[in-house]
C-alpha cells in the first residue's frame, strides 16, 4: 500500500461516534479475549511491530478495527477543519477520533460527542493523559496546534489537496469547505520532539517518509524510522538496524462504496513482519472484515461475524472457541465448555457490570463499575471491596479510596490516598498523602514531566538532566547519607544519549556499556572500587532481538534458541546442561527435557494445565472452575486436595486427601485474617490500613503486636499472653537508610554503623563489637570479633573460595572450596595439623551427588535408576551397599543394606494419602505403626501390635501428653513463649524457668527438692551455675 498515512477513521461514517469510543477507549475488562469489544462487538487488534531503540523509544504500532477495515499506524497524523461548521476533527495516538468545537478563541473537545462510550482510567504519576481535556488552536490558516492534557503539543501544517475530503464527501455530501492538516512536529511531555517528513504524491497526496525523534537542545537523532512504499509493500527501516514490512492486497469495493472511496478497490494489509513479533498473515471476508490471523507453524485465530458485523465467534488452535451473543445492553460470551461471561452496559455505552458464571447460570463472581458523565471511573466494586475515585476539574484523581475489610475480621475500613496536581495544563502529580501520615511531594523540570525531586519525610531523591533532558544523575539523600548514581550518556551516533557508563559513587563501582548495531547491550564491563576491570559480561541476540547467548563473570557461556513464534526451544546452561522445550499450537509448553528427564504437560482449550507427567511416568491432574482457579489437584497415587475461593480469588478452604479442611478468611489485600484448622483451633491477624501486620494471635491466645515507622519498617514487637501480660518486648530504630539499633527482650541493645557505601562496618552488642571490611567488589572480606578474625576470599560468582580463621595473628583454621561448572561444591580442603585434608564430590547433569571421596581417600558412589520409581544405590568404601527405593512422590519406600547378595538390614515404609508414614517394617519382622490426628500430627505409635505410645498436643502443636505402653503419662506445660515449663508424671515433677530470650535459668526436681540455677551473660553464655 503506497499511502502509509491513512485518512481519518471511516468509523465516523459507518457508526455512531459513541460506539467508536466504546471500541477504542472502552474499559479494558470489556474486551473479550483482549480483542473484541463486548460493548460494540467490534474486533480491535493493537500490535507493536517494533519499538525502535534509542534514548527515546519510538514504537511502530498498528491497530485494526472493524470500522477501519484496515490496519493504520499513524492515526493522529492528519486533522481537518470544516470552517462552515466551526468543527475541527483530529485523532489521538491511541486511535481515538476527537471532534473539537469552537470555544472563544480556541477549540475544545465537543462535550456532547464525548458524553458516551469513552472511558478514562485514573492514571497516577506523571501528567494525566485525558484526550477529553485537550485543546486546539488555529494560529493561522496554515498552523494548527493541539495541546494535550499531559503537557504535550502536536503541530500541524496546512495541506492542500485536490478533490473533496473523504469525510466531507460522505457526511456533508461534498458541500463543505475543508482545510486539511498534516502533523509536522510533536513535542512530548518530556521535552523531546518527534518530526514528521512527507513526500508529495499524485493529486497533492502526502506520504510519510520519515519519523525522527530529536533532542531539544542539540537536535541529535534519538531514534528514527524511514518509510519506503509502493503499491503492494511498505518497508520501514529503523535507526536500530531493524526492518518492518507490510504487504497489501487489493479487493474490489461494492458499488455503493465506490463513490465514497473514489475508488473501485480497497487496499488491505495482507502480511506484517517485524523484529519483535512472529510474521502475521491477515485474511478478510467478503465484507472486508478481518477473518483470520495466521502465524507460523499453522497457528490461526479466526473470527466470524453476525449480520451487524459484530464478532460472534472466535476460534483458535487446540479446539479453542469463544461464542458471543448480543441482546440489547447485555453481551454474553461462552467458552468452549459453555461457561458464560456476561457484560452489561449503560445507555452511554460504558461497561457497568461483569458477571462470571460456572456453566450458564451459576454465578461465581461479579464486578460493578460506575462512571462520571465524562467517562471517569467513579468506582469498581465486588461483594468484598470497592475502589472509588473523586476528580478535580481537570480530571485528575484526587482521592482514591479502597473500602472493605482491611484491619480485622468483619471490619469495614477505608484506605484513602489524597493527591494534588499542578494547574499549569500538565496535570502533574505534586503531592500524595497516606493514612499513616506519610507524605510524598514531587517537583519537575520546568516545561516537562520529568521529575527533579521525589521527597518523603525521611528520604529525598533528586534527578539531574543534561541540556537534552536526558537523565545524568540520581541522588537519594537521607539524613547525612546519600546514594549517588551518575550516568554518562553516549555523545556520538548511533544511539546518542543512551547510557554508556553508570557510576555508583558511594559504592565505588562502575558499569561501562557497549551496544550492538541494534541498540542492545552487547557487553557490560564491571569495574571494582579500585577502578580496575573486574569482569565483562557478553550478550548476543538473534535477528528478532532475542537473547541467544550470554556469559557470566567467569566467562561461562549460556545459549538459547527459539522457534518461529518466539518460544524458547533449546537452552544450554552455563554448566553445559541441555534443556529442550516443545509447544502446542497455542504456544503452551507441552514437554520439558532436562538431560534425560522428560516432563509432559496437557491443557484444556482455555489454556489451563490439566495434567503434568514427570520423567517416571507419574501424572498429576488438575481441575479448574470457569475463572481458571484450581479446584482439585490429584496426585499420581490418586490422593486429592481440593480448594474453594472467595470473590477476590483467595483460597478460603483447603481440604487435604484425608478430608481435613482448613478455612481461611482474608482481607481485601489477600492477607489472612483468620485461619480455622481442622481441629477448630484458630489463628487470627490484624493489619494496619497500609496492610502491615499489626497483630498475630496464635491458637493459645498469645498475641504478638507490631508498630511501624513511616517507611513501613518494624519499630516494636510486643508479645502478650491471653491475659494481656507482657511476655517479651523488642524495639528497633533506624536511620533513613538502615537499621541503627535493636533492643532485645532482655533490654540489651545492638547498635549498627555503616560506611558511605551503606555496608555494615561495626555491630556492637553488650561488651562485644564485630567489625566488618569489604573487598573491591563489595563482598564481606573480614569479620573481626576480637580476638578472632575470619578472612573470606571469593570467586567472581561471589562464592567463598578461601576462608581463614585467625586468633590474633595466628592461623587456627583454614578451608578452601572449589566448585564445578554447575556451582556445586567440588572440593573442600581443611588443614588439621597444618596438613591438607581434601574431600571431593562429583555430580550428574541433574546436580545429584554420584561420588564423594573423604579426606582419607575413601570413595562412596551413588547410582540412580529411574523406571516407574527411583532406585538409589549407594556403594560404600567397605564394599557394602545401601539401596533406597522411592515412589513417584519421592517418598522413601524401602532401605536395604547388603553385602554382595546378602541382605544385612531391610526397612519398608508405607504412607497414608496425606504423605504421613503409617508403618515401618524392619527385616520383615519388627513393625512400627503410626496414626495421626486431623492436623497430621502423630497420635499413636504401635510396636509389633503390642506396645502403643500415644500423644496429645497443645493447640500450637507442642506435645501435651505422652502416654507410654505401660500407661504412664508424661504431661508437658509451656510458657507463653513456648518454652517447656513443667514436665510431670507419677514419678517425676520438673519445672523450668527461662529468661526472655529462652535461656534456661533454673531446673527444679520437686520430688527430690533439688534445683539447678544459672546466670547468663547477654550472649547466652553461662556465667555461673549452681548444682543441687
Amino acid at each position: 500500500m503506497r499511502l502509509i498515512l491513512l485518512f481519518l477513521l471511516p468509523i465516523l461514517v459507518f457508526a455512531d461516534i459513541s460506539q467508536e469510543y466504546a471500541t477504542l477507549a472502552g474499559e479494558p475488562s470489556s474486551y473479550i479475549e483482549g480483542c473484541v469489544s463486548a460493548i460494540t462487538g467490534d474486533l480491535i487488534i493493537d500490535q507493536y511491530d517494533t519499538v525502535i531503540q534509542g534514548a527515546e523509544l519510538l514504537p511502530i504500532r498498528r491497530r485494526y478495527t472493524n470500522g477501519q477495515r484496515n490496519s493504520t499506524i499513524l492515526p493522529h497524523a492528519t486533522a481537518f477543519f470544516i470552517s462552515s461548521e466551526d468543527l475541527l476533527v483530529a485523532s489521538e495516538p491511541n486511535y481515538l477520533t476527537i471532534p473539537y468545537s469552537k470555544h472563544k478563541h480556541r477549540f475544545v473537545p465537543d462535550p456532547e460527542a464525548l458524553s458516551k462510550g469513552i472511558t478514562c482510567q485514573p492514571i497516577l504519576g506523571r501528567g494525566q493523559y485525558d484526550p477529553t481535556k485537550n485543546s486546539a488552536e488555529l494560529k493561522r490558516k496554515d498552523h494548527l496546534i493541539i495541546r494535550t492534557s499531559n503537557g504535550g503539543e502536536r503541530h500541524y501544517r496546512y495541506w492542500r489537496t485536490s478533490g473533496k475530503n473523504f469525510f466531507v464527501r460522505l457526511v456533508y455530501n461534498g458541500n463543505a469547505t475543508v482545510q486539511n492538516y498534516l502533523l509536522e512536529k510533536e513535542i512530548l511531555p518530556n521535552g523531546q520532539t518527534i518530526h514528521y517528513v512527507y513526500e508529495k504524491g499524485k493529486e497533492h497526496a502526502q506520504y510519510i517518509r520519515e519519523i525522527t525523534i530529536k533532542s531539544p537542545a542539540s537536535s541529535q537523532t534519538l531514534s528514527r524510522a524511514l518509510f519506503e512504499a509502493n503499491e503492494t509493500e511498505t518497508k520501514i527501516q529503523t535507526s536500530d538496524g531493524r526492518q518492518v514490512c507490510h504487504t497489501y492486497t487489493k479487493r474490489r469495493l461494492p458499488k455503493e462504496l465506490q463513490h465514497a472511496y473514489q475508488s473501485k478497490t480497497l487496499t488491505l494489509m495482507q502480511e506484517a513482519s517485524g523484529p519483535i513479533y512472529p510474521k502475521e498473515h491477515l485474511d478478510y471476508n467478503r465484507d472486508f472484515l478481518l477473518k483470520a490471523r495466521g502465524f507460523p507453524s499453522g497457528r490461526v485465530l479466526s473470527f466470524k461475524y453476525d449480520s451487524y458485523h459484530r464478532v460472534c465467534k472466535i476460534r483458535g488452535p487446540n479446539d479453542f472457541k469463544r461464542t458471543i451473543s448480543y441482546e440489547g445492553p447485555i453481551t454474553s460470551s461462552y467458552d468452549r465448555y459453555g461457561n458464560q461471561t456476561q457484560y452489561i452496559r449503560d445507555q452511554n455505552y460504558r461497561l457497568i457490570e461483569i458477571k462470571y458464571f460456572q456453566g450458564r447460570n451459576h454465578l461465581l463472581y461479579s464486578e460493578k463499575l460506575s462512571w462520571t458523565l465524562s467517562g471517569k471511573l467513579l468506582a469498581r466494586s465486588n461483594e468484598l471491596s470497592t475502589r472509588s475515585h473523586t476528580y478535580d476539574t481537570c480530571g485528575n484523581p484526587t482521592f482514591e479510596t479502597l473500602s472493605g475489610s482491611i484491619t480485622s475480621l468483619g471490619s469495614q475500613d477505608q484506605h484513602t490516598i489524597h493527591r494534588t496536581y499542578s494547574e499549569d495544563g500538565r496535570n502533574l502529580l505534586l503531592r500524595e498523602e497516606y493514612p499513616n501520615g506519610k507524605t510524598v511531594t514531587y517537583s519537575y523540570l520546568e516545561g516537562t514531566d520529568l521529575p527533579t525531586t521525589i521527597s518523603s519525610e525521611l528520604l529525598s531523591t533528586t534527578y539531574h538532566y543534561d541540556e537534552d533532558n536526558l537523565l545524568i544523575q540520581e541522588i537519594t539523600t537521607g539524613g547525612s547519607q546519600s546514594r549517588t548514581k551518575r550516568i554518562h550518556n553516549r555523545s556520538e551516533q548511533p544511539f546518542f544519549g543512551m547510557a554508556e557508563t553508570i557510576d555508583h559513587v558511594e559504592q565505588g563501582r562502575k558499569e561501562h556499556l557497549h551496544y550492538d548495531a541494534h541498540g542492545q547491550i552487547s557487553s557490560k564491563e564491571i569495574y571494582d572500587t579500585q577502578g580496575d576491570l573486574a569482569y565483562t559480561l557478553q550478550y548476543t541476540y538473534d535477528e528478532k532481538g532475542r537473547l541467544i547467548s550470554e556469559t557470566n563473570p567467569t566467562s561461562q557461556i549460556a545459549h538459547y534458541n527459539y522457534d518461529e513464534n518466539g518460544n524458547l526451544i533449546h537452552e544450554i546452561t552455563f554448566s553445559g546442561l541441555h534443556k529442550t522445550y516443545s509447544y502446542d499450537a497455542s504456544n503452551r509448553c507441552t514437554q520439558e527435557t532436562t538431560a534425560h528427564q522428560k516432563t509432559q504437560h496437557a491443557y484444556n482449550s482455555l489454556g489451563h494445565k490439566t495434567s503434568t507427567t514427570d520423567h517416571l511416568g507419574a501424572t498429576t491432574h488438575y481441575a479448574y472452575d470457569a475463572l481458571g482457579r484450581l479446584l482439585i489437584e490429584t496426585n499420581p497415587l490418586g490422593a486429592t486436595t481440593s480448594y474453594t475461593y472467595d470473590a477476590l480469588g483467595n483460597p478460603i478452604t483447603s481440604t487435604d486427601p484425608l478430608g481435613n479442611t482448613t478455612h481461611t478468611c482474608y482481607n481485601i489485600y489477600g492477607k489472612p485474617l483468620q485461619i480455622t484448622h481442622p481441629d477448630n483451633s484458630t489463628e487470627s491477624y490484624t493489619y494496619t490500613l497500609e496492610g502491615n501486620l499489626e497483630s498475630y494471635t496464635d491458637k493459645e491466645g498469645t498475641t504478638t503486636r507490631y508498630t511501624y515507622d513511616i517507611l513501613d519498617r518494624e519499630l516494636t514487637k510486643i508479645i502478650t499472653d491471653s491475659s494481656g501480660n507482657i511476655l517479651s518486648e523488642e524495639s528497633t530504630t533506624y536511620t533513613p537508610f538502615h537499621k541503627s539499633s535493636h533492643t532485645n527482650a532482655l533490654g540489651h541493645t545492638t547498635t549498627y554503623v555503616y560506611n558511605a557505601a551503606g555496608q555494615l562496618i561495626t555491630e556492637t552488642y553488650a561488651d562485644r563489637t564485630t567489625i566488618y571490611t569489604y573487598d573491591s567488589l563489595g563482598r564481606k572480606a573480614t569479620q573481626t570479633t576480637s580476638p578472632l578474625t575470619i578472612h573470606y576470599t571469593y570467586d567472581l560468582l561471589d562464592r567463598v573460595h578461601f576462608e581463614k580463621h585467625y586468633h590474633n595473628s595466628t592461623l587456627i583454621y583454614q578451608e578452601d572450596t572449589t566448585y564445578d561448572t554447575a556451582g556445586n561444591i567440588a572440593t573442600k580442603t581443611r588443614y588439621p595439623g597444618n596438613q591438607p585434608a581434601t574431600e571431593g564430590w562429583e555430580y550428574d547433569p541433574l546436580n545429584r551427588e554420584i561420588a564423594h571421596t573423604d579426606a582419607l581417600g575413601h570413595t562412596t558412589t551413588t547410582d540412580y535408576l529411574e523406571t516407574d520409581r527411583l532406585i538409589k544405590t549407594i556403594h560404600h568404601p567397605d564394599g557394602t551397599e545401601t539401596v533406597e527405593t522411592y515412589n513417584c512422590l519421592n517418598e522413601l519406600l524401602s532401605v536395604e543394606n547388603r553385602q554382595g547378595a546378602n541382605t544385612l538390614h531391610n526397612e519398608v515404609y508405607t504412607y497414608d494419602l496425606a504423605g504421613n508414614e503409617i508403618s515401618r517394617t524392619h527385616n520383615q519382622q519388627f513393625q512400627i505403626e503410626k496414626s495421626y490426628d486431623n492436623l497430621n500430627r502423630r497420635a499413636a505409635l504401635t510396636e509389633n501390635q503390642t506396645k502403643t505410645t500415644s500423644y496429645t498436643y497443645t493447640p500450637t502443636g507442642k506435645i501435651s501428653t505422652l502416654t507410654k505402653p505401660s500407661g504412664a503419662v508424661l504431661q508437658y506445660t509451656y510458657t507463653g513463649l513456648g518454652h517447656l515449663e513443667k514436665l510431670s508424671s507419677t514419678d517425676i515433677d520438673y519445672t523450668y524457668t527461662y529468661n526472655a530470650l529462652g535461656g534456661l535459668l533454673s531446673s527444679t526436681n520437686h520430688i527430690t527438692g533439688r534445683s539447678l540455677n544459672r546466670t547468663l551473660d547477654p550472649h547466652g553464655r553461662i556465667l555461673s551455675e549452681t548444682f543441687p
